[in-house]
């Protein structure tokens, strides 16, 4: 291995310590050596070209990229594998292991193989807790007792990984390949921000559902959320003021509707449709009665705030969200108010 000074030196020396566990967890859920060193070494270079911007651990935001590229594979090709079936693999390493749904050997392998806590597991498949419960129960049911952990871990041990010199030079090779898409995607987006300035682009604000009458814009400016963008066509949304267009992260997001609730009812509950783009969310609570809010997408906690205006949380796109606002300490005549922004990038 080359060594290398500062940033360099801290990576390779987390590929040398972290990567032969990350590997074993790639090839347990994908069941094939040749692909799970290619996950790995993409979620090492995503790992590498975000290292000084890194908000978590870096072996969690790899271990979030192998289990979120395991579960896209074999999930969203159902031409080559139907969506419940497991991923193939050469062999069984513990009796019932082919039986499994590609979701269970998530779970085995993240619980049983890993040792993560239920809320870890949780965060990464995007789901409740007690869904992970669920999930392990149903897939103890078909591997029969005892704990499969000792035998996976054998059995992923036994086969050879490659060096860790090749295994660099092809982290290298990706995160080349990964910058230069991100390259191109923001040249895209800055065209395409150019050309709507151009064409002088109006967005139409859509409806409230709750009231079935055009929102207005108000006549005063106010003070925007430092997440928020403003253009020049603002939403009124349970008397405050938001902008048609927001920047989350630099891509462009476009209003797309808005949803209140009763007044007094405390918690809002909206569920968005599957969208081939993604998403990003903003809510709010009755201006003067704002409180504090809560909200959570598919069960997990979303950017939390004082009521007044966020966004920011981005929703992925593809399958539908139940989205779930709350006031912490309602108010008789207090609303909450959600709105939708749809991302303009294609």
């Amino acid at each position: 291995m080359v060594t290398r000074t500062g940033a360099r030196a801290d990576f390779e020396v987390f590929v040398a310590v972290c990567s032969p566990r990350l590997w074993r967890t790639a090839y347990l859920l994908c069941g094939d050596p040749a692909v799970a060193e290619r996950l790995l070494r993409a979620g090492l270079a995503r790992a590498w070209v975000r290292w000084a911007r890194l908000d978590a651990p870096p072996e969690v935001v790899v271990r979030g990229h192998l289990v979120d590229a395991v579960l896209r594979r074999w999930t969203r090709q159902p031409a080559r594998l139907p969506a419940r079936r497991p991923a193939p693999a050469p062999a069984e390493p513990v009796p019932g292991w082919s039986r499994l749904t590609t979701r269970q050997r998530c779970v085995v392998v993240l619980r049983l193989v890993d040792g993560l806590g239920e809320e870890d597991v949780a965060d990464l498949l995007e789901c409740p807790s007690r869904v992970v419960e669920a999930v392990l129960a149903e897939a103890r049911s078909v591997l029969g007792p005892g704990d499969p952990g000792p035998a996976l871990l054998a059995s992923a041990d036994a086969v050879e990984q490659p060096d860790l010199r090749h295994r660099l030079a092809g982290v290298d090779e990706e995160a080349g390949t990964q910058r230069r898409r991100r390259r191109a995607g923001s040249l895209l987006a800055t065209t395409l921000a150019a050309l709507v300035v151009a064409a002088g682009l109006v967005v139409v604000p859509g409806l409230v559902r709750a009231g079935s009458t055009p929102v207005q814009p108000l006549p005063t400016p106010s003070v925007p959320s430092p997440q928020l963008t403003r253009s020049a066509t603002p939403v009124l949304l349970l008397g405050h003021r938001i902008p048609s267009l927001v920047r989350v992260r630099g891509v462009p997001y476009v209003y797309s509707r808005s949803e209140e609730s009763a007044p007094g009812a405390g918690s809002l509950r909206v569920v968005l449709g599957a969208e081939p783009r993604p998403q990003v969310l903003a809510w709010t609570g009755s201006r003067g009665r704002e409180g504090r809010v809560r909200a959570t997408v598919d069960g997990r906690a979303a950017t939390g705030g004082t009521g007044a205006l966020v966004a920011g949380t981005v929703v992925s796109p593809g399958r539908p969200h139940l989205v779930v606002v709350k006031l912490v300490r309602p108010q008789p005549s207090a609303r909450l108010g959600l709105a939708v922004y749809r991302s303009a990038v294609p």
